[in-house]
């Protein structure tokens, strides 16, 4: 027989939009780093996929417009772009082709980094999951463009706001425009701390542009690994903002019990935030000594208990019943702790 349990891991949308979440920005970064680190292989061929199409599309659309992608690195051009106003255009068009067309593939993108923000292992092929969501993502997607090109004073501003909209058309399954409202309110919760991540982005970007100075295979790699740091620390983002739900499918005769305590496992995998972000937490060293101390406690009252029933039992007929296991209360109190290590603090 199959059995399902659903469970949630982070926050949620409601705590999300009454700002009920806390967000440390360096725990967050140390581990969108870590998972960048564990996983960067195993994602690399979607990364690559993502970077081929992409290329791709650009030079498709800078060819209909009949301009060459190297005016783009001229550095008189670049100093006065509005002595060619044609090559402004361009640039504008490929912009908006891109944008609209890659999108499938970066939700596909956004879906992997919120597996390995939970520790579920991804494939390649899962980037594709994207175009499973293709009609709400290209509504998205539009919605962002004319909300840019409008308020294009404030773009900046505008793409912190709107940067867990994609997460939660695909992993929520929220409508595209309720998806803007939700994230645009959550991230101003939180803006400081979003602020604060988004100033790291930027200089992993720059730092991608002057790796186009040390030829293509650096430029390459380098813009790989921000890729995959980009995404990995978004997705942990949105894991502490609005949460990730997950679905154990367990079948045969334990599939009961070991689908509802899947949730208890699941939660180890945020232990690294956890501990990074918790000054205050006490270490694994002085939890073992309190709880070998409790363990102890218990012990010795039990110890106490069954000499007083036995100076009562002397006076007493003898009774039949099987004596208790002296280690029960250790056996309880080890798995009482078990379940404790288990819990995150949001």
């Amino acid at each position: 027989m199959q059995y399902k349990q659903d469970f949630n891991v982070g926050g949620s949308v409601e705590r999300a939009l009454n700002g009920e979440v806390t967000l440390r920005p360096v725990a967050i970064l140390e581990e969108g780093a870590k998972i960048t680190v564990s996983s960067f292989f195993r994602t690399l061929p979607a990364l690559i996929i993502f970077q081929v199409v992409f290329s791709l599309i650009w030079s498709i659309a800078l060819q209909m417009q009949g301009v060459d992608s190297t005016i783009y690195q001229d550095q008189a051009w670049l100093s006065n772009p509005a002595q060619d106003m044609h090559a402004v255009v361009a640039l504008q068009f490929a912009v908006l082709t891109c944008f609209i067309l890659c999108s499938p593939l970066h939700a596909g993108l956004s879906l992997v980094a919120v597996a390995n923000a939970v520790g579920v292992k991804t494939k390649p092929t899962h980037i594709f999951k994207g175009f499973a969501h293709v009609i709400p993502v290209i509504v998205l997607s539009v919605a962002q463009l004319f909300l840019l090109m409008v308020f294009n004073v404030f773009a900046v501003f505008l793409i912190m706001l709107l940067s867990m909209s994609f997460f939660l058309v695909c992993e929520k399954k929220v409508n595209p425009l309720l998806a803007l409202a939700y994230s645009g309110k959550a991230i101003i919760r939180k803006f400081l701390s979003i602020l604060l991540i988004h100033l790291v982005f930027l200089v992993g970007f720059i730092i991608t542009l002057m790796a186009t100075a040390f030829g293509f295979l650096v430029s390459s790699v380098v813009t790989l690994l921000f890729l995959a740091f980009y995404y990995n620390v978004s997705a942990i983002v949105y894991r502490e903002l609005f949460g990730v739900t997950l679905q154990v499918i367990a079948t045969g005769e334990k599939s009961k019990a070991e689908a509802q305590q899947a949730p208890s496992r699941q939660d180890e995998s945020q232990e690294r935030y956890r501990d990074a972000s918790s000054s205050n937490d006490n270490t694994p060293h002085e939890d073992v000594k309190r709880s070998n101390e409790q363990t102890s406690d218990v012990e010795h009252s039990n110890d106490t208990a069954q000499s007083n029933d036995a100076d009562n039992a002397s006076n007493q007929e003898p009774r039949n019943e099987p004596p208790q296991p002296k280690t029960a209360p250790r056996e309880s109190q080890v798995r009482n702790n078990d379940n404790n290590s288990g819990s995150f603090d949001a």
